[in-house]
């Protein structure tokens, strides 16, 4: 039987038994998902919204979540699992597009951290941020979650931000970047 959990904004929750729920199904709110280093570092390798679902992770120390405004998560067993994919075909869909772009991002961030310093990975990050947003990016992120992001402290991410917004290439207020010059930008990330 599905379990419904209801989390408060700022709580760390463990991921259940991802072989007992294999999928969550935020309901409302928001959570951020991570992944911990040895060394106690901090990963962000995913959002899920409102409305979103997400293939559950394989649970270690390594995996959690981040709530980020009060939210309820409906996990599914492995035999509603079965029932909601077949029940919900597009949505199943849609979750295997999700996972698909998540490997993307893994991919892009892999190489990221291979290939370029801290102010390109900051820009990238920028410009995969308002792919959907119109050139408004981070209204729900902190410069410490975006420095989780890519693999950077948050002072690096404040430093960059700063050249990019002495540059013209950024306005930023209170959580709030809008980009003025996506063609330069880009150039920057390249």
């Amino acid at each position: 039987m599905s379990v419904i959990r209801t989390y408060e904004k700022d709580t760390h929750i463990a991921i259940p038994d991802a072989s007992a729920f294999p999928i969550g199904i935020v309901t409302n709110g928001r959570i951020t998902l991570h992944r911990l280093s040895e060394d106690g570092r901090r990963l962000t390798v995913g959002r899920v919204r409102s409305g979103s679902v997400f293939v559950n992770p394989i649970p270690d120390h390594a995996s959690f979540a981040t709530v980020n405004e009060p939210t309820t998560i409906k996990w599914l067993t492995p035999s509603e699992s079965e029932a909601w994919v077949a029940a919900h075909p597009a949505s199943a869909l849609n979750a295997m597009r999700v996972l698909s772009n998540e490997i993307e991002r893994t991919r892009e961030i892999l190489e990221s951290v291979v290939f370029k310093d801290s102010s390109k990975r900051t820009a990238a990050l920028l410009l995969t941020l308002t792919e959907t947003d119109d050139d408004r990016a981070t209204g729900e992120l902190t410069q410490q979650e975006m420095a989780e992001m890519i693999g950077v402290s948050r002072e690096t991410v404040s430093r960059s931000l700063s050249v990019l917004r002495k540059a013209g290439v950024i306005e930023s207020s209170r959580k709030r970047i809008t980009i003025k010059d996506r063609d330069r930008l880009k150039d920057l990330a390249a």
